[in-house]
């Protein structure tokens, strides 16, 4: 239910936000390393975090829950 279609139904009107918060959830992909990569890893210096990103598609899922006050 919307909390306009709530507040209609009680005979009042919707106020303010109250509050608010987000919940998200985002698959994370694990990507297991090569034991040549570990070795390798170990002896050469670390490369920048994002050397190794790819453009990509990623879904996440946020779960929304707001409260308003009635008039």
């Amino acid at each position: 239910m919307s909390a306009d279609t709530v507040a209609r139904a009680s005979g009042r009107t919707l106020g303010e936000l109250s509050y608010a918060s987000v919940d998200t959830f985002e698959n994370i992909r694990p990507m297991p390393m090569s034991p040549r990569m570990l070795g390798m890893r170990a002896q050469a210096e670390v490369a920048p975090p994002t050397q190794e990103f790819t453009p990509q598609n990623i879904t996440v899922t946020a779960h929304v829950n707001a409260m308003f006050t009635l008039k």
